[in-house]
């Protein structure tokens, strides 16, 4: 590696893994650190340890992965560590705009979902019937605790069909009630901000007209 004057960085990303270490050392000792786009690898086939210390060196929580080009968010979502997935929420991992949810909800894996919405997942409304078709009602709750983004009418219950079991019906009904509710203290606060906007500007033209 040396005689052939290699890049120490680029070498030292690909020996991620904990029995690596002593790898890692030797390289570490002749002035290699962890290249900008290593987090996946890391994520992949490392620990939370080895990502700690690539995040001190400056490598990319949202930089693609060379190979598969997968971002370090969607690689802990398809085999999620608690303190991996800490770490990387901790420093802003997010997953593609392109991400979907619907193989998590075919697979009724609400565990896995529920990363994936902590990374900036984005609920659809094809989700929505994904879940009510599958009767995934953990999937359900999720993305209603983390959608903030669509209206009360795409939880409404009415649109689930006949087909819907009581169960799916039910968290439907709390969750559709739920977004009534942020939306109406959504209303409300804005309503507040333009009243107490208008009375700073009655204020500030009593003032002048007072100078």
């Amino acid at each position: 590696i040396v005689d052939e004057d290699a890049d120490l960085d680029e070498v030292f990303g690909r020996f991620t893994a904990p029995d690596q270490a002593p790898a890692r050392a030797w390289l570490r000792a002749r002035g290699a650190r962890f290249p900008a786009d290593c987090v996946a690898d890391i994520v992949r086939w490392g620990d939370a340890a080895t990502l700690r210390v690539a995040l001190a060196d400056g490598a990319d929580v949202n930089a693609p992965a060379r190979s598969a080009g997968e971002l370090p968010a969607e690689v802990a979502v398809a085999q999620p560590d608690p303190e991996m997935v800490a770490v990387l929420i901790e420093h802003g991992a997010q997953v593609s705009a392109r991400f979907r949810l619907s193989n998590l909800i075919r697979d009724r894996n609400a565990d896995q979902l529920r990363i994936a919405l902590d990374f900036g997942a984005v609920v659809r409304p094809s989700d929505i019937r994904e879940a009510v078709y599958a009767g995934d009602v953990p999937s359900l709750r999720a993305m209603g605790e983390h959608d903030s983004a669509l209206s009360a009418r795409a939880w409404d219950p009415k649109r689930a069909g006949s087909g819907a079991s009581l169960e799916v019906q039910a968290a439907l009904e709390a969750l559709s009630a739920a977004k009534l509710e942020q939306a109406e203290a959504a209303r409300r606060a804005r309503k507040a901000a333009a009243k107490a906007a208008r009375r700073e500007r009655r204020l500030a033209r009593a003032g002048r007209t007072e100078g």
